[in-house]
């Protein structure tokens, strides 16, 4: 039931944003998923710090700028980006109001 409202809801989003502004949409939402996936795979973690599990990772991710690594500081503020962009967009569909 999940996948048909996921699909209802694409289609619906397709038709109010027009072809060009889903696409770039879409995009947009791969490569910040591309870019989150680059630098968990090519940061590194202080020693103290293994980052390997979901909670690991926050945990420890007040580390990461102090290496003064672009990588490592990148994925600081992909990290806490993430969840705020996602609450953000959650608050506006919920005071969305109806048509």
């Amino acid at each position: 039931m999940s996948q048909m409202n996921l699909s209802l809801s694409l289609r619906r989003s397709y038709r109010e944003w027009g072809p060009l502004r889903f696409v770039l949409l879409i995009l947009c939402a791969l490569s910040w998923l591309g870019l989150g996936v680059f630098l968990l795979n090519t940061a590194v973690y202080p020693a103290r710090c293994p980052g390997v599990g979901l909670f690991e990772m926050y945990e420890c991710s007040f580390e990461l700028p102090t290496t003064r690594g672009w990588h490592e500081s990148g994925l600081f503020l992909w990290l806490w980006a993430t969840p705020i962009l996602l609450l953000l967009e959650i608050s506006r569909r919920v005071n969305k109001p109806q048509r």
